[in-house]
């Protein structure tokens, strides 16, 4: 299947199927091939993305925009079938003519009939004044509306699956936070200081006090948090930054291996993004979970993480603020 958005076409693939009962719309899991699956987006049936009278449209306007051949080409081509064949060719040519004249009649028309059928499906094309792109594009939408019917009939069977489901579904917000925060650290090489003014335990404690939930309950987010960030949550260009925070509180008498007395949790050093992240990368590594906790423990941690998530998209234009990254030094570079 197709996707697209703005003026990109992108190849896709339905994982999922769902229906939303309290908008009364079809939500699909859309896989964009050729990138990772944080990009993964459910997309309701109304997402003018998803709109196939704009897909076609794409096709045909790439249709009329493909170039000719050049009356040069096309001439030189023309010269080289005319020109007389090498010695090998014509040797070659000699022995496949004697070779065809041996072979009986019908068996000649045998071989000669794929060619004839292939004649006959390109007078087809040209009568349906369809570019071979265009043919191609049709094939695949084709294909697109059969895996889609597919998915529609097995819709009870993934209903049943999904009362026991193990992952956090990511808000298209928090996606584009993401995408957002690779581009300005791996492109622009930008870093948000340490401490960031909103940490992650700042985070927590206003979605409990929102949620007038019990401040224990979130607990375990946190342990996990911490441990998970020097593995997991930080890309190559912010680790320099960190081990020099961590040596600037090290006492002479620490070991290097040691975290040190005086330095902050990770929770009270990083913040909005680095949370994003860590719901990710608990989808990444939820299967290493289910061999320390039992299946049901699972499912009511993701329910937890489904409402932060949740949470942290509504407020997204409050977290997320893009003048907090600022420029690296040129010596910061060279460490890489």
């Amino acid at each position: 299947m197709q996707c697209i958005d703005g003026d990109q076409l992108y190849k896709a693939k339905c994982l999922d199927v769902d229906h939303c009962e309290q908008d009364d719309v079809w939500m699909y899991l859309i896989h964009f091939s050729g990138w990772s699956k944080i990009y993964d987006e459910w997309i309701d049936d109304n997402d003018p993305r998803l709109d196939q009278d704009r897909i076609e449209t794409f096709f045909s306007n790439q249709g009329e925009i493909m170039r000719k051949p050049s009356p040069v080409t096309a001439d030189r081509k023309r010269k080289v079938s005319r020109s007389s064949p090498k010695k090998g060719q014509r040797a070659n040519a000699a022995r496949k003519s004697k070779s065809q004249e041996e072979v009986p009649r019908a068996a000649r028309s045998q071989e000669e009939a794929p060619r004839a059928k292939k004649a006959k499906s390109h007078e087809e094309l040209s009568a349906s004044h369809m570019t071979p792109l265009q043919a191609k594009k049709a094939r695949e939408r084709e294909r697109f509306e059969r895996s889609l019917e597919r998915s529609i009939a097995e819709l009870p069977r993934i209903k049943r699956k999904k009362r026991f489901s193990t992952e956090v579904i990511i808000p298209s917000l928090l996606i584009k936070v993401i995408q957002d925060d690779y581009e300005l650290i791996h492109k622009q090489r930008k870093l948000i200081p340490l401490p960031h003014k909103t940490t992650v335990r700042s985070i927590i404690q206003a979605y409990v006090k929102e949620k007038n939930c019990d401040e224990g309950e979130l607990n375990g987010i946190e342990k996990y948090f911490n441990t998970a960030l020097g593995n997991s949550l930080l890309y190559k260009f912010e680790r320099p930054a960190y081990a020099d925070y961590l040596s600037s509180v090290r006492q002479e008498d620490e070991s290097g291996s040691v975290y040190p007395r005086a330095a902050a949790e990770p929770i009270d050093l990083f913040g909005y993004p680095h949370l994003i992240r860590f719901l990710i990368n608990f989808n990444e590594n939820v299967t290493d979970l289910r061999a320390k906790v039992d299946e049901e423990t699972i499912h009511i941690y993701v329910q937890k993480l489904q409402k932060l998530a949740n949470y942290l998209s509504k407020y997204e234009g409050h977290y997320h603020q893009l003048q907090e990254y600022a420029n690296t030094a040129p010596e910061y570079h060279r460490r890489m």
